[in-house]
């Protein structure tokens, strides 16, 4: 800005090239909100002072009802997401010893090495979301149910 007062100035230029900064124009966009939210005030017909209208508006946003419909800290969830994680391999486990016969049948059906079937069986790692997955999509009832359900 260049003004010595550090106000903003307003040139309309018209689709014929010509530019019209007088207050009437800018008087006559603010009024038809051509301004993008924003409101004109006149000091002079030089000099326009531009104030946001849309930051005045944010003060009625409800942000009580907002938080309260986001459930933000309002209560702590039922259980314990670290928890969940750290049971999963047990999880895994029993739902793997319950639906296939031996380690062969774990590799086949979910493409891991014998090391990866091995660790799973003896319930020393869980599976990756893909394996999870697969798991679901082969049995949709007994697989969440196993690997998801609260105790």
């Amino acid at each position: 800005m260049s003004n010595s007062n550090d106000q903003p100035q307003i040139v309309v230029v018209y689709s014929d090239g010509s530019s019209y900064p007088t207050a009437d124009t800018v008087k006559q966009l603010s009024d038809r909100g051509l301004l993008g939210g924003q409101k004109v005030e006149h000091s002079s017909a030089q000099t326009f002072r531009l104030e946001n209208v849309s930051a005045q508006l944010s003060d009625k946003f409800p942000h009580a009802a907002h938080n309260e419909i986001l459930g933000r800290g309002a209560s702590m969830p039922a259980y314990d997401p670290h928890q969940v994680h750290r049971e999963f391999p047990d999880r895994w486990q029993a739902y793997i010893r319950a639906n296939y016969r031996n380690l062969n049948h774990v590799q086949l059906i979910f493409g891991v090495s014998e090391r990866t079937a091995r660790k799973w069986w003896k319930g020393e790692t869980g599976a990756n979301g893909g394996h999870v997955a697969i798991a679901v999509n082969e049995h949709p009832v007994a697989a969440p149910r196993m690997l998801f359900a609260a105790e």
